[in-house]
């Protein structure tokens, strides 16, 4: 198989650089001295019209002499001497060197903005057949492409760069423009145009000082005597006096810390797609082609950015070369294939997603499920007919049309619900206290197993955490249905075949839901070929914002996936590594209920740490090596991965699941199915597929081991037809982390209330 990978080798190795060298020395009572050398090296960059700075420990260094020394509370910067810096031991610098000397030729570039850091935009977008335009809409909204650069120096001084490119959507307007047409700015994420670090942020507060009158926190200045003292008055220097009269922006970087005072017109508002799409559909629509990149496209664009870096005169007039993302094995990667994973249903029968309703389950609730139904003032008929569909598909195995012919859509008795003791609540819309107070109602009856909510699909009129959060409440799994899902459930009048009938689609997905929340399991693995005996998976979210963290765990028992189960501690906690209380809390639960299940405890875990694993390596070893159990943790990132396609007759494609490459300490696996088109289907272009960043950091399992056990769980997620791009032992974590508040806490279970 061929690759090409987003990654662009030097065509020489580095050679050493002199640099001058700083000095730091804390002063006075220094708690962290890692932030004040993070203070140290921006305040040299500001007092030097931000010329290149690099830090390693307690030294800074420069490729030319700073003659403005600044003062930094809590630290003393001594120039020293020059020096020549090996590359090996120095990696991180010459990094930072290189990005800068790339920033420096595009800066050169009229295509590009350049902030002299890693991140280059362009408003200057190519098309698949070469040429460039402008994307902009009648609000002053512009689709820009961004380019991620990510150099990796081996301690030899190769050079390898690796470039990822995005879009965003900016705006022509700043804050100050906004604050101007009276609009809300409170709560809204920006980013400061005035920074060369990464600067975003949400506005917290306005206050009723202007950016000319002094301010505590900065020491009695104003923000526009700041930027004088700073040597950056040339910011300042052209606002007139009314715009010296804006008011001061607070902005804060993350929930629960302090906020820092902001010129309105240095800042930027984050459009994300989901406010353009909202503000100007049409527009969202038109960028879509831009948007989505499959391979080829993609690699058409990274050859254009490549040939305009150029030559690095800092370097020597070295340069990278495109054409070398096609040598794979230049870049240290090996590329591997995986067998798809077997999936087996009712009666050990093979399946496939899709055809698991014709299979049967795999494993049914132990029980009749008993279901009830809630819906808005009005909807009595529509609401009960979709249920009626939804029975009919479970129960009985087919959908009835208009003129009574019933279409097989499944086996029968595919799941066992009972309807003798079904029952329907309405609700008025637009009324929290009567959303409660109906799913509150549903205490009085003790048989109700799982709820049916439909929901208005109006954001304004949101039901969907109410009814979440007293469902967990009670204890009652429920599955949500849109009122447009219902309208399509229902529009089954005139079916043809099957193949017309959309709403089959939101049938089996809610029925699946239906079948993971009352502790059902569609399907298992049967080609692990694994001796592991449990998997785990772990996360921290803040699904609030605030400075308070929700560890989660979830788990799957043996490599077949027979038991899905997850935990919620009672115990939150402010950082993102599990502190050891709650990791004690939560494998006491894994253990127990296993031995519960099995008799004994598992002889070999593997975690699956959603990102980075922060956690104590010692305390792992402890408990697990106390009770003779043999184990692996395993870092699966969502980003970080370098992309990758394949070649095909002047071609690139996407990639498809179950490729990946490994250097042996990494991995990148693809676990999405995109069609590796070329050329857009009816749905328009569809994109590329992000691979997942995977290394170990602890165990004697092989990396191509763990890598082939997370693409097979990535294929057993429960609520859906489709599979997941995450294995489901971290991609349940992170669900339940973002849903805590719908989620019963202090208990394992295997309800899957999150789905």
């Amino acid at each position: 198989m061929n690759i090409a990978i987003e990654m662009f080798k030097l065509n020489d190795k580095l050679s050493e650089i002199k640099f001058f060298q700083y000095k730091l020395t804390g002063k006075g009572d220094v708690k962290n001295f890692f932030k004040i050398a993070g203070s140290a090296r921006y305040a040299l960059q500001q007092h030097n019209n931000y010329k290149a700075v690099f830090s390693k420990q307690e030294n800074l260094y420069s490729i030319e002499k700073l003659e403005n020394i600044p003062e930094v509370e809590g630290c003393i910067i001594k120039p020293l001497d020059w020096i020549t810096l090996p590359v090996q031991g120095f990696e991180d610098i010459y990094k930072d060197l290189l990005i800068r000397y790339i920033n420096e030729n595009l800066k050169k570039n009229k295509k590009y903005n350049v902030k002299f850091n890693n991140k280059i935009s362009s408003r200057d977008i190519l098309n698949r057949d070469n040429s460039y335009e402008k994307i902009k809409s009648l609000e002053g909204i512009h689709l820009e492409r961004v380019f991620y650069l990510d150099p990796v120096i081996k301690s030899d001084g190769q050079v390898f760069l690796g470039i990822s490119v995005n879009s965003k959507f900016t705006t022509d307007k700043n804050i100050y423009d906004m604050m101007k047409e009276n609009k809300n700015v409170l709560e809204i994420d920006v980013n400061c145009l005035w920074s060369t670090i990464d600067s975003s942020g949400k506005i917290k507060e306005i206050l009723n000082k202007t950016i000319s009158d002094k301010l505590d926190c900065l020491k009695g200045q104003s923000l526009i005597e700041f930027f004088y003292n700073t040597n950056q008055g040339y910011r300042v220097n052209k606002f007139t006096d009314k715009d010296k009269e804006a008011n001061v922006v607070m902005v804060c970087y993350k929930e629960g810390k302090a906020s820092f005072a902001y010129i309105p017109q240095s800042l930027k508002p984050v459009l994300t797609r989901e406010y353009v799409s909202n503000i100007d559909p049409s527009f969202s629509m038109k960028t879509d082609k831009f948007v989505k990149m499959e391979m080829d496209y993609r690699f058409k664009i990274l050859n254009v950015f490549v040939n305009d870096i150029g030559r690095l005169t800092g370097t020597g007039d070295l340069e990278f070369n495109f054409n070398s993302c096609k040598y794979i094995n230049e870049s240290g990667f090996e590329v591997k294939e995986l067998e798809p994973p077997t999936l087996t249903g009712a009666n050990s029968k093979k399946t496939t997603r899709n055809g698991i309703f014709k299979t049967g389950y795999y494993k049914k609730p132990d029980k009749k499920i008993n279901v009830g139904i809630m819906y808005p003032e009005g909807l009595d008929e529509q609401s009960r007919k979709s249920l009626r569909n939804i029975w009919a598909f479970n129960v009985n195995g087919y959908i009835k049309d208009g003129k009574g012919t019933k279409h097989t859509a499944s086996c029968e008795k595919l799941m066992d619900l009972e309807y003798e003791k079904l029952g329907f609540s309405s609700y008025t819309s637009g009324d929290i206290t009567d959303y409660k107070k109906v799913a509150y109602s549903l205490k009085n009856n003790p048989n109700l197993d799982l709820i049916l909510c439909v929901i208005p699909d109006e954001e304004e009129d949101n039901t969907y955490s109410p009814f979440k959060e007293v469902m967990a409440e009670l204890s009652i799994p429920s599955q949500m249905i849109t009122t447009g899902s219902i309208d399509t459930i229902n529009d089954c009048d005139y079916i043809d075949n099957l193949y017309s009938y959309s709403g089959l689609y939101y049938i089996q997905n809610i029925s699946l839901g239906m079948l993971g929340k009352s502790g059902g399991v569609p399907w298992v693995l049967t080609n692990m070929d694994s001796d592991v005996d449990c998997f785990i998976g772990l996360d921290v979210g803040n699904p609030d914002r605030k400075n308070i963290r929700y560890p989660s765990c979830s788990i799957v028992f043996d490599k077949f996936g027979t038991l899905i189960g997850y935990f919620r501690p009672k115990l939150p906690q402010t950082g993102e590594k599990i502190v050891d209380e709650i990791l004690q809390d939560i494998f006491d639960r894994v253990l127990l209920s296993y031995s519960e299940k099995y008799g004994a405890y598992p002889k070999h875990i593997v975690v699956h740490r959603d990102g980075f694993a922060r956690e104590n390596i010692e305390w792992f070893k402890t408990y697990f090596g106390n009770k003779d159990i043999i184990f692996d943790i395993v870092e699966v990132k969502k980003d970080g991965a370098v992309k990758f396609g394949e070649i095909h007759q002047n071609f690139i494609f996407n990639p498809l699941p179950g490729v990946y490459l490994t250097d042996g300490e990494v991995a990148y696996l693809i676990t999405t199915d995109i069609p590796p088109n070329k050329k857009k289907n009816k749905k328009g272009y569809l994109g590329s597929p992000n691979p997942l960043k995977i290394q170990k950091l602890y165990g004697d399992s092989s990396l191509d081991d763990l890598v082939k056990q997370i693409y097979y769980l990535s294929e057993i997620h429960i609520g859906s037809i489709k599979s997941t791009r995450l294995p489901v032992t971290t991609g349940y974590a992170d669900r339940i982390s973002k849903s805590v508040r719908f989620i019963p806490e202090g208990k394992l279970d295997n309800r899957l209330f999150f789905l």
